[in-house]
């Protein structure tokens, strides 16, 4: 079986790879840099240097064109199009990548696993250049016009918020309508894609790494001290909840329940000027490098994401690793169990949101409890498993095409 891989550097990208690579499946990797470095900077010295690195970049082309392309389409185009000068950027670079990929493509892999945006001219190259090989299309996040429609319906139309260009869906569509499968890693997003045959789409949840993250010793002061922590991690902004999370807890501090609010990520420019109004009730920590976050993942006693759409966050897979029970917006996380290992929030509710973080609060036995269950969940979600889960799709599909 080859494979060859086609999308953006992503962990679950670079953990596919790898793994494909050991089991010598692995036949190209067509992304924007190197999987053995952290950013597109060290790709650039590793190329200068003409040095491929460790064996798995020899089967790897780096597209760092993409980075300068985005980069520049933001700095020219920012005077005219002010924040949309984002948008455009990132679409641009996009199709710019896609048509990239497909003039680096071998065109004898039995599988093409590509990621939403970027594959659409690789798999029209495929159903003609290749008409045997299995095309299958990953979301990592939900269809761009379920964005829009959550974006209107909770914060209006004229907002500041940027929106995915509706030549996205054009894209996007062509690329559901092209490929053979379709993953998507929550129901959350296989629902966004509506009216979409059923049996085209297979929920393949993310995975966590259980070495990386992990619960240390603690002993039951912990658990049962007076202060709750409660955590977020992510880009801080109106999407992902964050406001909501925060009133909810004003709400709790204002009945007399000691919380500790700590937060983990980058400020989004369009909360800024919020954020320095609330900056001194909580602890920010700023960004944290992910080989760090295991330690803060361990001071807290929950992991709070409410947002307004996530694909299947990873922060949550890896709070549950170090045994963080997770409260986030239902149908969100498909390893998320309400009332063991966690609770769902209704979406755009700091009522409820306040009303699950106060249930951890006044119970901590359930606190105990959920968060050894948070640990036996991501054991059994690991990167692994997900791999384990994609092979035997591979197989399945490769399989149905020869019984045609």
């Amino acid at each position: 079986m080859k494979i060859t891989l086609i999308g953006r550097p992503s962990r679950e990208l670079t953990y596919l790879a790898k793994q494909l690579y050991i089991d010598q499946y692995l036949q190209k990797v067509i992304t924007f840099r190197y999987l053995d470095v952290n950013d597109s900077r060290e790709t650039i010295k590793l190329f200068f240097r003409l040095k491929k690195g460790n064996e798995i970049n020899k089967l790897t082309n780096a597209v760092l064109s993409t980075y300068v392309l985005n980069s520049l389409l933001r700095k020219l185009s920012h005077p005219f199009l002010k924040q949309s000068s984002i948008e455009f950027a990132h679409h641009t670079s996009d199709k710019y990548f896609s048509f990239i990929a497909s003039n680096y493509l071998p065109l004898n892999s039995d599988i093409y696993h590509g990621w939403m945006n970027y594959s659409l001219n690789s798999f029209k190259k495929i159903s003609k250049k290749n008409p045997k090989g299995i095309k299958v299309l990953e979301l990592y996040t939900i269809h761009p016009d379920s964005i829009r429609k959550i974006h209107k319906k909770y914060f209006g139309e004229n907002t500041y918020f940027i929106f995915p260009s509706q030549k996205r869906d054009e894209i996007i569509d062509e690329e559901i309508e092209i490929c053979d499968a379709i993953i998507a890693p929550s129901e959350f997003v296989k629902k966004s894609l509506n009216n979409l045959d059923d049996s085209k789409v297979h929920i393949i949840p993310f995975g966590t790494d259980c070495l990386k993250f992990f619960p240390k010793e603690k002993g039951n002061d912990f658990y049962f001290q007076e202060e709750l922590v409660v955590l977020f991690v992510g880009n801080i902004t109106y999407t992902k909840g964050f406001d909501l999370l925060y009133n909810a807890i004003e709400f709790l501090r204002n009945k007399k329940r000691k919380i500790k609010f700590k937060v983990v990520g980058s400020v989004a420019e369009i909360y800024s000027s919020r954020f320095k109004t609330i900056i001194k009730n909580i602890e920010y920590l700023g960004r944290i490098p992910h080989d760090k976050l295991n330690d803060v993942y361990n001071s807290a006693h929950l992991l709070a994401l409410p947002s307004y759409y996530e694909s299947g966050p990873l922060v949550a897979y890896e709070a549950l690793a170090a045994g963080l029970p997770v409260i986030i917006t239902e149908n969100m996380n498909p390893l998320v169990e309400n009332g063991k290992n966690g609770y769902f929030t209704k979406i755009n509710d700091m009522n409820d949101v306040a009303d699950k973080i106060n249930r951890v609060y006044e119970n901590r036995d359930w606190l105990v409890e959920a968060s050894h269950y948070a640990r036996e969940t991501a054991l059994k979600n690991t990167w692994e498993a997900r791999y384990s889960n994609l092979i035997r799709l591979y197989e399945q599909l490769l399989k149905q095409r020869s019984e045609i």
